[in-house]
């Protein structure tokens, strides 16, 4: 039981951080470098229980291509640590729009 609720959240954590890795790419701007961060919910489907909540933190690096920026996207549980490992983590690229 313990290890489809770990799975369950990873997989719920994967979802999040492609959902803002899309809305980065999607939104179309040129991002900083460096960190943000933000919080996400994301439904239940067929239950009764409100939405989880869940924290993302992207980092945001320069690539050798000038025109080419890297996002690193990690997804935690909103009670977890601050020193606890992402459950998920995904990296893209997004590219310099002329």
């Amino acid at each position: 039981t313990i290890n489809q609720a770990y799975l369950r959240d990873r997989t719920f954590a994967t979802w999040v951080a492609r959902n803002q890795l899309a809305t980065m790419l999607l939104e179309g701007e040129w991002p900083s470098i460096g960190q943000k961060k933000g919080d996400a919910e994301l439904p239940v489907a067929g239950d009764d229980r409100p939405a989880r909540e869940w924290r993302w933190v992207v980092q945001v690096t320069q690539t050798p291509e000038e025109d080419l920026r890297r996002l690193d996207i990690d997804v935690f549980a909103t009670n977890a640590d601050d020193d606890a490992e992402p459950l998920a983590s995904l990296s893209g690229f997004i590219g310099k729009s002329k």
